[in-house]
């Protein structure tokens, strides 16, 4: 037994001696160093990877090594490869797979228990990685190869992203500077390390070409008759570690080029790669008297910018280099505050509420918006979230349904109203109201200017079932009080009425309801003047059963010629003009001039016509009424009106007049309105594109002025690049207006996004969009961004 026993394991033994003899296998242990990465490092350095010999002996066969995350070594010569015993022959650099992003080790024969192969120097893409980590997949390419210990195939060799700097907002204090004079002559700007291996000046080693870097820039620029000096180092307190400018000298922006950024590059100190580190910047201000005021601040940029595969547009390969990522971030710079307010309705209205806001300036902008009931409670429940918090791109706009915002519960709200606050010194908003039951949809500008004393030019009198509906805000935090006087088309005061408004709170009103014993009916037209005991925003909504118009609550106008942008008359399309003369004992003597495109006035008989406006007395007028001559077809144009002045004394004055402009189809399903009163502009928006599916924008300006005119429309898409633009120049009294995509082709078949008009002289202007088939129609007055 003993000695069957022992041949037997002497058989096995020498099995086993000459199968390892044979084909020779190695199977090894996989152990890694973990990194922390820089979130936005697109060639961020991995840990070292060690493959050592548990047993056996190793043939000469590759291994593959596969990574989570893109690798962006420049050249497989940046990737050091060595081994020890009997692998010392390994190559001294990998083959790169690029089709399953993986580095070769072509393993050599002869190599036992304990010998080792080390890789370092892999650099890997952070962005877009899913996970929280970067792992290696290592793997034999043959069976009959080397192969790896169970459990050990995956190890993590980047174990955690951060944010490679941060720069605190409250340690930074802008340069201020006021009438030419500097009222503060120097600040500094701290960078802060966040884990010690985020600053590095390893060049030449594993591939890194150049020094941690950072840019540092004046927000939002340097205006003229300021200079700044940078100081030529930053020191780090923790280690003595510096980061200097690239020419070792103090730096004075703007420079001759224009340019204003300044680059300092990083030089490390003895214990720099274990320990955390902070430099402080500093920035001095000086002021030529005719310098103005103003405030600046300043960001900091690690550089170069690039990619994780070089492009023509990021073609730097520089190790390393990184996504943009500039702090503090401009949103968070801007300086300034914005607030809008936009209506919305309860859902039995069946209406729906679609809200946009654009933000002109070329910087992010952060925005929250906050719905609130009629009562000015805010609105919470189920499906609801309340406030909503956004950050506007660029040049961009945010446009979506109040129940994209706020969440699918929004529809069961009560009305209210949507508050909207922005850190900027300018956005434009604007709302549209549809009705579910018809092709109704009207819209008007979220500007938020309450008022005390206004006008409400029109109460509803066309077309089956008219009615006019009057929407009071109060933006204030104490209750309001409004009375209401109803007019009818002679002056005549007809009614009283008073409506109060909580603090935050919103109301919407039936002239009906407000007026139970008087039959509007019978109204020929009519206004009412609104007078509050503290600063409300009013609107009216008003038409029938086929289509409505909103309106702003207006303030009278006292000037001797203001125009029409524009009128259709004809071929299925009339203008109507409201003009209401709010002086209480002057008559208005008005005379209007139909003017054609190119600035001529009209060749008809008759092409002066002339109203006497009763004091307190409106004038509701179709220009067809008014010129009969210009006939049945489509004439366009706009309409000069002048307002003979009256001689007080020693002094001259013209009467107050508010009043409207409407655009209507014959069929009645389609109308449009504007206020009277709408300032020459230089600089505007408009807050709407609708180009495709069934639906049309246009764009009509008008120079007024006495000396021509640049103007260049530019179409911007959500995110703020440019679709195209037009430019043109305006002679005096010439008007153009076209559909936008005529005046600017490549905005064909856009939907979203705002149009910008700059101009060189102030001029009018305003926006229309509807549907082809004629059932809607809308009117967007301009929304001034000159800063």
């Amino acid at each position: 037994m003993a000695k069957t026993s022992l041949m037997t394991a002497a058989g096995l033994l020498l099995s086993m001696m000459s199968s390892v003899s044979l084909f020779g296998q190695a199977t090894f242990t996989v152990a890694s160093s973990v990194a922390t990465a820089a979130d936005i490092g697109l060639t961020e350095l991995t840990g070292q990877i060690d493959l050592t010999v548990y047993s056996g002996t190793t043939v000469a066969a590759p291994f593959s090594i596969r990574y989570s995350a893109p690798i962006t070594n420049n050249s497989m010569q940046e990737v050091v490869v060595y081994g020890t015993g009997g692998l010392i022959p390994v190559a001294p650099h990998p083959t790169f797979d690029a089709v399953n992003n993986a580095i070769l080790i072509d393993v050599p024969a002869g190599g036992g228990f304990g010998s080792q192969i080390r890789i370092l120097g892999v650099r890997v893409a952070i962005p877009g990685i899913n996970d929280n980590r970067v792992t290696a997949f290592v793997t034999g390419l043959s069976a009959a190869g080397n192969s790896i210990l169970a459990g050990q195939n995956i190890v993590t060799v980047i174990d955690r992203f951060l944010p490679p700097f941060t720069v605190p907002l409250n340690t930074m204090f802008p340069l201020e500077f006021k009438n030419g004079v500097a009222i503060n002559t120097q600040t500094s700007i701290y960078i802060h390390e966040t884990y010690p291996t985020a600053f590095t000046d390893s060049v030449g080693i594993l591939g890194q070409t150049v020094r941690t870097t950072f840019k540092i820039k004046p927000f939002p620029g340097i205006p003229q008759g300021v200079k700044l000096i940078f100081a030529p180092i930053a020191a780090s307190a923790e280690t003595l570690a510096v980061l200097r400018t690239k020419s070792g000298q103090a730096e004075t922006v703007p420079r001759d080029d224009g340019s204003t950024d300044v680059e300092y590059e990083y030089v490390s100190a003895i214990y720099s790669n274990v320990t955390i580190e902070s430099f402080r910047f500093f920035i001095s201000i000086e002021v030529e008297p005719t310098a103005g005021s103003g405030t600046i601040k300043f960001q900091a940029t690690l550089v170069p910018i690039g990619a994780a595969k070089p492009d023509a547009t990021h073609p730097s390969t520089a190790i390393p280099r990184y996504l943009e990522l500039t702090l503090p971030d401009e949103s968070d710079l801007l300086m300034g505050t914005v607030e809008l307010a936009y209506p919305f309705r309860v859902q039995q209205d069946a209406t729906y509420t679609g809200i946009a806001v654009t933000n002109p300036l070329p910087y992010r902008t952060k925005i929250s918006l906050t719905a609130y009931d009629a009562n000015g409670l805010l609105i919470f429940g189920a499906g609801v979230t309340n406030p909503v918090s956004f950050i506007l791109p660029r040049s961009g706009q945010l446009a979506k349904l109040a129940t994209e915002i706020f969440g699918t519960g929004f529809n069961a709200s009560s009305l209210g109203t949507i508050r909207l606050a922005g850190n900027t010194s300018v956005l434009a908003g604007f709302y549209l109201q549809g009705r579910e039951s018809t092709s109704g949809l009207d819209g008007a500008t979220a500007d938020l200017s309450p008022k005390q004393k206004t006008f409400l030019p029109v109460v509803s009198h066309g077309g089956p079932s008219p009615a006019t509906e009057v929407e009071f805000y109060n933006p204030g935090t104490e209750r309001a009080t409004a009375t209401l006087d109803l007019y009818d088309s002679t002056g005549r005061k007809v009614s009283v009425a008073s409506q109060e408004v909580v603090g935050g709170g919103t109301a919407v009103r039936d002239l009906r309801e407000i007026f139970p014993q008087v039959d509007l009916a019978s109204f020929e037209g009519g206004y009412i003047s609104t007078l509050s005991d503290k600063p409300l925003s009013l609107k009216e909504t008003f038409g029938n059963s086929l289509d409505f118009n909103v309106l702003p609550a207006q303030v009278p106008l006292q000037q001797e010629r203001f125009y029409f942008a524009h009128f259709a008359s004809g071929g299925g399309y009339e203008t109507e003009l409201n003009l209401i003369n709010t002086a209480s004992s002057v008559a208005a003597s008005v005379t209007l001039t139909l003017m054609d495109a190119s600035g001529s006035p009209f060749g008809i008989v008759s092409n002066a016509a002339e109203l006497t406006i009763q004091p307190g007395a409106q004038a509701i007028r179709t220009v067809s009424a008014l010129f009969p001559d210009l006939g049945s077809t489509l004439r366009t144009g706009y309409i000069r009106v002048d307002v003979r002045p009256i001689s007080t004394g020693y002094y001259s004055s013209t009467p107050p007049i508010v009043g409207s402009l409407r655009f209507s189809a014959a069929s009645g399903y389609s109308s449009a309105a504007l206020p009277l009163v709408m300032a020459p502009m230089s600089e505007f928006v408009y807050s709407h594109v609708a180009q495709a599916l069934g639906y049309y924008t246009g764009v009509a300006v008008l120079n007024t002025g006495s000396t021509a005119a640049t103007v260049t429309v530019r179409a911007y898409r959500e995110n703020g690049q440019e679709a195209g633009s037009f430019v043109t120049v305006l002679q005096p009294g010439q008007k153009i207006a076209k559909l936008l995509y005529e005046l600017v082709p490549a905005s064909s078949g856009q939907l979203g996004g705002y149009i910008r008009i700059h101009s060189s002289q102030p001029i009018l202007s305003f926006s229309l969009f509807g549907t082809d088939d004629g059932l809607s129609l809308s009117a967007i007055p301009p929304q001034n961004v000159g800063q």
